[in-house]
C-alpha cells in the first residue's frame, strides 16, 4: 500500500467519473470510505474493477469508431459507448429511468456494443415519448427480432397482470357464497383500480365486474338486514301461510336446543317433528337464503335461517 494515499484514490475516482466509468454516487461512496478507512485492500480491489470497466468502455469506443463510415463528425455520427453511458446517467438523474435499469443497461452496452435501436430509444426517452429501456435491445440480434414483431412488443407493453387478477377474483366473487364474496370482491375492486391506473387493457372490464359484485353484495346485505330486523314482515302469501299453519306437533325448547349450525333442512324438520312454513327466500349468484318458521297454537314460535340448505341462524319466542 506504500506510495498510494487516500488523496490519490480520490483523484482517481474523480477522473473515472469524468470519463463516465463510474456514477457520482459510486464516487462519493468510495471517496468517503477512503477518507474514513484509508487505502484498504477492499478499496484497491474496487479500483481495479473500475479500471477494468474503463478498459472495456475504451475498447467499445474503439470498436464503434472502426464500424463507423469515414465521415466528418457531427450530429449524425454514432456516439461512443462512454457517451451513451453518460446519456443514461443523465436520464437516471432526471428520473426518466431508475438507477438499477441504468446500471443494467451500462453492463449490456459495454458487453454488446451500441446500435441504432439503442440510440433511437435514448433519444425518444430524452423527449419523454419513448418506450422504457427495458424493452429495447442492445444487440443486433435482439433488434431484428423486435423490429420483425412490433405487435408482440406492443402486446408485451400492455400486459394486464392486475386486470387479469381483478377479473378472476370478481368472477369468483359472483359465484361463491355471500360471506366469501364480501372478502373477494373488495380486493378485486382495488386490483381493478390499480389496473386502470396503470392503463392496462383489461382494467375497465375488471372495474365493471367488481362493481357488479359490489352491487350484488349490497343487495344481499339489504335483504338479510330486512329479514333479521323483522322476520315476520314477508309477502302476504308467506305470512298467511305461516300464521295459518297449525302443526299437530308442538315445537318445544328441548327440540330447539337440539338444533346445531350446519344441519340440513331435512334434519331440522325431523328433529322438530314438522316441516314448518317457508317465510321468505332470496337467491342471487348461486347463493340462496331461506327462512322457515314453526308456530305453536299459543303464539310461541321458532325461526330458522338456511344458507344453501344449511342451518346458520335460529331464534325462538316463548318456547318452553
Amino acid at each position: 500500500m506504500a506510495g498510494i494515499s487516500a488523496f490519490d484514490i480520490i483523484g482517481e475516482l474523480k477522473y473515472l467519473e469524468e470519463k463516465g466509468v463510474i456514477a457520482p454516487d459510486e464516487r462519493k461512496i468510495w471517496e468517503s470510505k477512503a477518507v474514513r478507512e484509508g487505502v484498504t485492500d477492499e478499496i484497491i480491489e474496487q479500483m481495479a474493477v473500475f479500471k477494468r470497466r474503463e478498459i472495456e468502455i475504451r475498447k467499445g469506443d474503439e470498436a464503434t469508431r472502426k464500424t463507423q463510415p469515414e465521415a466528418p463528425s457531427g450530429p449524425s455520427s454514432r456516439p461512443t459507448v462512454s457517451e451513451i453511458i453518460m446519456e443514461l446517467r443523465q436520464l437516471a438523474a432526471k428520473g426518466v429511468i431508475d438507477s438499477s435499469l441504468c446500471r443494467e443497461w451500462e453492463s449490456k452496452i459495454i458487453k454488446g456494443g451500441i446500435n441504432e435501436d439503442v440510440i433511437e430509444r435514448i433519444n425518444l426517452l430524452k423527449t419523454n415519448k419513448g418506450i422504457p429501456l427495458s424493452e429495447a435491445a442492445p444487440t443486433e440480434s435482439v433488434k431484428s427480432s423486435t423490429s420483425e414483431n412490433p405487435a408482440d412488443e406492443s402486446k408485451a407493453a400492455n400486459t394486464s397482470v392486475f386486470g387479469i387478477a381483478a377479473l378472476a377474483l370478481g368472477a369468483v366473487g359472483l359465484l361463491v357464497p355471500y360471506f366469501a364474496a364480501i372478502f373477494l370482491v373488495p380486493v378485486a375492486l382495488v386490483l381493478s383500480c390499480i389496473s386502470v391506473y396503470k392503463k392496462e387493457k383489461l382494467g375497465k372490464a375488471a372495474v365493471v365486474v367488481a362493481a357488479i359484485g359490489l352491487i350484488w353484495i349490497f343487495y344481499v346485505s339489504f335483504q338479510i338486514h330486512s329479514i333479521m330486523e323483522n322476520p315476520f314482515a314477508s309477502n302476504s302469501s308467506s305470512s298467511s301461510s305461516f300464521s295459518s299453519s297449525s302443526e299437530s306437533r308442538l315445537v318445544t325448547m328441548s327440540k330447539y336446543n337440539r338444533l346445531r349450525d350446519g344441519m340440513s333442512y331435512e334434519d331440522v324438520a325431523r328433529a322438530v317433528g314438522s316441516r314448518g312454513s317457508e317465510i321468505s327466500r332470496t337467491s342471487s349468484g348461486g347463493y340462496t337464503i331461506v327462512m322457515y318458521g314453526w308456530e305453536n297454537n299459543n303464539g310461541s314460535n321458532m325461526i330458522a335461517m338456511f344458507e344453501n340448505g344449511r342451518l346458520t341462524t335460529k331464534s325462538q319466542f316463548g318456547l318452553r
